[in-house]
């Protein structure tokens, strides 16, 4: 009797486990006929774009759905959260005016595509297309498309000095599959292209009338060009020049004050000044004054103007110095 109880017993339990198995098997089986059906909803070429601030960025998307689904609505989300409707993009005020849906249930069902227009940097994020079908529960979410937004920043030297060769480039975190043509401006004013090699700036020999401030864009986006950054160039005095006050004769007995002018940069740091034909200087200071001047007082006088990076002399200036006459009884 127990033994006929105990093979019942048994016979049970295995049909019980062959039930069990085949249930276990039909929802393997539904779940991974589910996912393949999801996955096959959405066909997203590119699952990373790179696009310049305030360019246009189209993510395409077509739709696939499986036989006897009909999609009611198909739309953009970003930061999708964990039993959360996510919010469609469309109605996001951060991108109010810039979001287009392709996507037509009566005449472009099949197109899923989003275009951003006037892109900024706080759109990069990873997107992610929301598709509702007929049904419970019909909503999924695809695989993300990661955007990235990049501007063009203007490398230069923080100094050059004159006479050395520069070369300036224009950089992005984009990797293009064509090299973009790089248009370069000097305070905003296109530069021409033989200047131009390889999409940097070469300056052979950079002069002092080279300094300015310059930006890059790419062709085609010409409006959205880098900030400008600019170029210092570092150069030994010139242009020295000398004036003296009183302009004219002067009297003996009266002063003359004589000033040394010059463009530098950085700006000069010593001034001397010399009598010509004498060996050894009669002053310093960008100034030079001559008290109760004497008639050997008068003569030529010049300036030598000195910065880190060289000098120069100036031409002389004659000082005229007359007597003050003998007075008539």
């Amino acid at each position: 009797m127990f033994i006929r109880l105990y093979v019942k017993y048994i016979g049970m339990m295995a049909g019980l486990l062959h039930t069990l198995a085949k249930l276990l098997m039909f929802v393997i089986l539904k779940d991974a006929q589910s996912a393949i059906n999801k996955k096959d909803w959405v066909n997203i070429t590119h699952q990373h774009i790179c696009a310049l601030t305030g360019s246009s960025v189209v993510m395409p998307c077509s739709l696939i759905p499986p036989a006897g689904q009909t999609v009611t609505k198909v739309f953009w989300v970003i930061y999708p959260k964990e039993g959360v409707e996510p919010p469609d993009l469309y109605g996001n005020p951060s991108y109010t005016g810039r979001v287009q849906y392709y996507w037509d249930k009566n005449t472009n069902k099949n197109n899923c595509t989003l275009k951003l227009t006037g892109v900024k940097g706080t759109d990069s994020s990873e997107y992610k297309v929301r598709i509702i079908a007929k049904g419970h529960n019909n909503k999924w979410l695809s695989h993300g498309v990661g955007l990235s937004v990049t501007g063009l920043t203007v490398q230069v030297p923080d100094s050059v000095v004159e006479g050395c060769d520069v070369k300036m480039s224009c950089r992005n975190n984009c990797t293009w599959k064509s090299k973009p043509t790089v248009i370069w401006r000097k305070d905003g004013t296109d530069l021409p292209p033989d200047r131009i090699k390889n999409s940097e700036l070469l300056f052979t020999s950079v002069r002092k009338d080279d300094e300015g401030n310059y930006s890059c864009a790419l062709k085609g986006h010409e409006g959205h060009p880098s900030k400008p950054r600019k170029l210092i160039v570092m150069f030994s005095p010139k242009n020295i020049s000398v004036s003296f006050s009183p302009a004219g004769e002067t009297l003996e007995g009266a002063s003359v004050t004589l000033t040394c002018s010059s463009d530098a940069n950085p700006p000069v740091e010593n001034y001397t000044w010399f009598k010509v034909n004498e060996s050894t200087a009669v002053g310093s200071g960008q100034q030079y004054s001559i008290t109760n001047i004497r008639s050997e007082d008068g003569g030529q006088y010049y300036c030598e103007a000195r910065n880190k990076y060289g000098a120069e002399n100036s031409t002389a200036v004659l000082i005229t110095v007359v007597g003050m006459g003998i007075p008539l009884l």
